[in-house]
């Protein structure tokens, strides 16, 4: 898939480009349907083959316009007659003319763009040909005038008219022999980012039965899982293509997780805050001597498991509201109190700072050892310790390790009754 000679010259446009690609080509594995293979990159961008029919599907993206006025495209848009070239230029390698007949009676060629066709005239002209509303004459005529009508270019030294690459596209389809063939089998979709962004979620959540809160986190990991699986066929160049079958082998269980699961993970984009060390639960692990402020990946390490932890706890709420928070942080605090207990049991008032400390940092290594559940779902180590780094953070932290921790770092009751 090509961007537009505006994008070329901004990282930007290209990154887009094969963003709106990944979008669609998720779209198209979503709505697989029995006997139909999509592929990637072997004949067009996307690739639909059927029992009886062939789609490939040519992308141009713009990130000129907005989602509220997209961009229009105009008879002439480069972007429409470069893909025409490209499908006449495959076409023509197909072999004899007959075998190139073959191939496009069995095959629909779209030209998938956000850019809006709607007042294109030529392909209405091509629509009303398609559904016989109109003679092929009228349609070649069109075609012909387009192509006369277009600038020519100049040579360098400025004496000379030369034929410019857009009519050089346009002739291109003039004088391919099948050139009526061809223009009965293309098409035209217009779709923003966000229309085929609708279309993933639409189809997670009513035809994968994933419950609406977890959908968008669905779409993330298929995405994650599908631009991963781009690596398998470079390496073996060949081109990426799934029937049902080998789709459901390779995403199936993320579905699956979707449906079922409650606490689902949300760890994507986590910003690591600049001063880690002055979050108070890194104060109390520091100060118990089980983390060290010098050690600058386990510092960061910890930082984020507290924040993801968070912000998927967070999430995980609004399936069970205050019932399952109740439920959930009381089984936490029973699990940190028993540590707690069990290791501050015999601190006293002249109890020596060395002695607390010890205490303390073994509560640490009591309670890392936990692996909690929500719900019915098991947390993972990581997620299990950002659950008690969480719970002794903030301004008023509902746990602490040493025997005073409450007065020493502004603690509060916990209340989960």
């Amino acid at each position: 898939m090509e961007q537009n000679e505006h994008n070329n010259h901004s990282g930007i446009g290209p990154i887009a480009g094969f963003v709106y690609q990944d979008y669609f080509f998720l779209f198209k594995l979503l709505t697989l349907q029995p006997g139909e293979k999509v592929s990637f990159e072997m004949f067009e961008d996307v690739g639909v083959e059927g029992n009886e029919k062939k789609i490939y599907y040519q992308q141009k993206h713009t990130i000129k316009g907005s989602m509220d006025k997209p961009i229009k495209m105009s008879e002439r848009d480069n972007d429409l007659w470069k893909t025409f070239s490209v499908w006449i230029d495959i076409l023509t390698k197909k072999g004899t003319e007959q075998q190139q007949r073959d191939w496009i009676a069995s095959s629909r060629f779209v030209l998938l763009s956000n850019k809006d066709a709607c007042n294109n005239v030529l392909w209405k002209k091509i629509q009303e040909f398609q559904k016989n509303e109109a003679k092929y004459s009228e349609l070649e005529s069109f075609i012909y005038e387009l192509y006369d009508n277009t600038s020519n270019s100049v040579s360098q030294d400025g004496k000379e008219t030369l034929e410019s690459d857009k009519k050089k596209k346009i002739r291109m389809l003039i004088e391919y022999p099948l050139r009526k063939e061809f223009l009965r089998n293309v098409a035209f979709e217009f779709k923003t980012d966000n229309d085929i962004i609708d279309d993933i979620k639409h189809n997670i959540r009513f035809q994968h039965n994933t419950p609406e809160i977890n959908v968008h986190e669905c779409m993330i990991t298929l995405l994650g899982e599908l631009r991963y699986s781009y690596k398998d066929s470079i390496q073996k160049g060949k081109a990426l293509e799934f029937d049902e079958e080998s789709f459901d082998k390779r995403f199936g269980s993320y579905f699956n997780i979707y449906k079922k699961r409650k606490f689902v993970p949300i760890n994507r984009n986590i910003e690591i805050p600049k001063e880690p060390l002055k979050l108070t639960f890194m104060k109390q692990l520091i100060e118990v001597k089980y983390l060290k402020a010098s050690d600058i990946d386990t510092v960061r390490d910890y930082a984020k498991y507290r924040i993801d932890f968070g912000n998927s706890y967070n999430h995980a709420l609004k399936f069970t509201g205050e019932q399952g928070r109740k439920y959930f942080e009381n089984e936490v605090k029973q699990r940190w109190r028993y540590h707690f207990n069990k290791e501050n049991i015999d601190i006293e008032e002249d109890s020596s700072e060395k002695i607390i400390l010890h205490a303390a940092r073994n509560v640490v290594l009591g309670v890392m050892q936990e692996d909690l559940k929500f719900e019915e779902d098991p947390l993972t180590r990581t997620q299990s310790n950002g659950c008690f780094f969480y719970f002794s953070d903030g301004e008023r932290p509902k746990l602490g390790w040493r025997s005073d921790w409450k007065n020493k770092y502004n603690g509060i009751e916990w209340i989960t009754e």
